[in-house]
């Protein structure tokens, strides 16, 4: 199944052979089928149905990549401040986490001060996890970096004390360098964020 949102609507073939060259189209071991394709290409945010869950989720990836940015946050709003008295998975820390990799600071925060007018004291709680997510990624660059920049002395030929000379690592600190960025390079479960909101 494809949930296709783009700007203009889809033109391409739903055939999954189509996606092979010509010449490769008729191996037999080539599985022949068509996808199911969702097209909201045309849709505007007035008119996205479905429950809660799934009319923020689409509206939100609507905001992404679509030029109503604004109306899809602004129909999102009061949706997202429904969502801070479910139970179960915290969709909230999902669906934040999403709008602040796909939007600008000033928008995140914007659409915070929006769900505080429905739900007064959640807009707080939605921007401290999205600093917390930047600032995440921020120490998770810095590290990664660190571990390049040594790895590339190392290719050259660098002696490892000129390399504790610039950057003040050792041996063994660069080994648990290397064990850090292994696992934040892990897929990181629906529950490690729950947690780390609640907290």
């Amino acid at each position: 199944m494809v949930f296709y949102q783009g700007a203009s609507a889809w033109r391409h073939s739903t055939e999954f052979a189509d996606l092979f060259p010509v010449g490769e189209q008729s191996h037999n071991f080539l599985p022949h089928f068509a996808h199911y394709l969702i097209d909201q290409s045309g849709l505007s945010p007035e008119e996205v149905k479905g429950g809660l869950k799934a009319q923020v989720a689409q509206l939100l990836m609507m905001a992404a990549v679509r030029s109503q940015m604004r109306d899809a946050l602004q129909r999102a709003a009061p949706l997202m401040a429904q969502l801070t008295h479910t139970g179960g998975i915290d969709y909230v820390a999902v669906f934040v986490l999403y709008l602040a990799a796909t939007q600008e600071r000033r928008v995140v925060n914007e659409f915070a001060t929006q769900v505080r007018q429905y739900a007064p004291g959640t807009g707080g709680d939605m921007l401290t996890y999205a600093e917390e997510l930047r600032q995440e990624g921020k120490i998770e660059g810095k590290i990664e970096g660190t571990v390049e920049t040594i790895e590339s002395l190392l290719a050259v030929g660098a002696e490892r004390s000129l390399i504790i000379s610039a950057t003040g690592i050792t041996p063994e600190e660069f080994e648990k360098l290397k064990g850090q960025v292994a696992r934040l390079a892990e897929p990181q479960s629906g529950e490690d964020h729950s947690q780390k909101t609640k907290d």
